[in-house]
């Protein structure tokens, strides 16, 4: 076990008060290496925002079980702890995105095409993989809705897989292989799957109604990508590095989709290239890289008013924590976490599954 890392406590914000707030291995694997980084105090008196250090670039961010889990791609994966202020890495687990699950654990989606359902129910440094299974394709992303989990797997598509026990691996039900490069997805309502198609046809609204069955109901073309989708289940934006953030609307039986609201970079596209956005209660968290993080706040008429805060050097992706304070992804090798929100927005729910 090695120690490495540091606390720093630093940040500014322009534009206004920011007001947010060992694995189990099956025969023939490797043991994952795990690094501790031992941090020391969580947050100082002052309030200010916490800096923790990763060993690489911090791709994705999700929240579960009250760890940060920091998605560093072929460079594993971190579980951050805010209260005891603890990294656990685990190098050989290389992955790309994360969504928490029922009963203390949380999906990881492999850069190596190997899905993992890691327990973190006795936290960061116990964590171990209750089971994995491969996947065609890159799995860049998932989406859990009850029993039904999408995976967006690039150029092989939206694969929908059926959990039958708590167990075991899922069961493919499924493929849509329609899709130039599945990057994201997202389960907008029962039925309906959102899918960020970032090489050919742009938002994507899929019917997984008879998740047996899947079709389209209608797109939206986005100019180059869509890097990025996102829903409350009433809101849906769609994120394009050259035009930004998309509001839409969807219009009748999801047929196509109306723009509702674009909010545009506050800096060049050259450098504006999101991974993700989030929202978080009545705000919209968009990270603009090596300008910082962005927020927005909802209105009637939609979202006005942007704060940056910088104290992340390169923000990639954000989340709202349990607690009100914001994780945001560093791509200068670290998650940053901001302070307590003057409005709790929780993560969001995590649907349960039948026995």
């Amino acid at each position: 076990m090695q120690r490495i890392g540091r606390v720093q406590q630093r940040g500014h914000v322009r534009g206004g008060t920011l007001p947010l707030g060992g694995q189990r291995q099956s025969p023939g694997r490797a043991v994952s290496a795990l690094l501790v980084c031992a941090l020391g105090a969580v947050e100082g008196a002052s309030g200010e925002p916490l800096r923790v250090d990763t060993p690489a670039p911090v791709l994705r961010i999700a929240e579960a079980h009250g760890h940060v889990v920091a998605c560093m791609g072929l460079n594993g994966v971190a579980f951050v702890d805010p209260a005891a202020a603890e990294a656990d890495v685990r190098e050989a687990w290389p992955t790309l995105a994360a969504e928490s699950q029922p009963n203390g654990r949380v999906l990881l989606s492999g850069r190596d095409s190997i899905m993992r359902v890691v327990d973190l129910a006795d936290g960061g440094a116990a964590a171990e993989t209750a089971f994995e299974w491969p996947v065609e394709g890159l799995p860049n992303d998932s989406s859990t809705l009850g029993d039904l989990t999408a995976l967006a797997c690039g150029g092989a598509g939206v694969s929908l897989w059926e959990w039958r026990a708590q167990d075991s691996p899922p069961h493919l039900i499924a493929r849509y292989p329609f899709i130039g490069f599945a990057k994201q997805v997202v389960f907008h309502a029962e039925g309906v799957l959102l899918v960020a198609d970032a090489h050919e046809v742009g938002l994507v609204a899929l019917d997984v109604g008879d998740p047996y069955r899947p079709h389209k109901l209608g797109t939206f073309p986005m100019r180059g990508f869509c890097d990025a989708v996102e829903s409350d289940g009433e809101t849906i934006l769609a994120v394009n590095r050259y035009s930004g953030v998309i509001v839409l609307e969807p219009q009748k039986g999801f047929a196509g989709f109306d723009a509702r609201q674009a909010i545009a970079p506050l800096v060049g596209s050259a450098e504006y290239k999101p991974g993700t956005v989030s929202l978080a209660g009545g705000r919209l968290l968009l990270p603009e890289m090596a300008s910082g993080l962005r927020i927005l706040d909802r209105r009637a008429e939609g979202f006005e008013r942007s704060d940056m805060n910088t104290s992340p050097k390169i923000a990639m992706d954000a989340v709202a924590l349990g607690d009100g304070r914001i994780a945001v992804a560093d791509f200068a090798n670290a998650v940053v976490i901001l302070p307590v929100a003057e409005e709790v927005a929780p993560p969001r729910p995590v649907f349960p599954r039948r026995n």
